[in-house]
């Protein structure tokens, strides 16, 4: 289970101008924006709606909709711009970072040593301990 700690919240205004909201692709941009602007302003933030403006040919297809609104706010880089607004730290947004640097460092060091260096093992066993999950380790990364 992630584990959520209380932040200060980052003004939408604010988070437009951080590079966290920067690098995000337009339509998902967009997402953000919208479901934090409607949500300041009704009290209720919207995720299937926020969708619907963001990505248009999702509108329509209430299947499609909800895959999409699932994707984005599963997304690393969506989950963190929700996060600092919102003023919650989210593990999921880290340990999916640090998965991603963990392949990269354990093909490398398999590649170079053959098997894994002692800083490697280290940081996958934080990994494995914090997901409950066992990552999956073979040659073809």
């Amino acid at each position: 289970m992630a584990n959520v700690s209380q932040l200060d919240r980052v003004p939408l205004a604010e988070l437009k101008t951080r590079i966290e909201y920067v690098r995000l692709l337009p339509a998902m941009q967009r997402f953000v924006s919208e479901l934090l602007q409607n949500g300041e302003a009704t009290g209720t933030y919207n995720f299937l709606a926020a969708t619907a403006i963001a990505y248009p040919m999702c509108a329509s297809k209430p299947h499609s909709l909800v895959v999409r609104s699932s994707q984005l706010q599963n997304h690393p880089q969506v989950a963190r711009c929700l996060a600092l607004a919102f003023g919650t730290e989210d593990d999921r947004v880290l340990l999916s970072t640090l998965k991603s640097a963990l392949r990269k460092s354990i093909q490398k060091d398999i590649a170079e040593r053959g098997v894994i260096s002692d800083s490697t093992a280290k940081a996958l066993q934080v990994w494995e301990r914090k997901t409950g999950k066992k990552m999956k380790v073979s040659h073809g990364l």
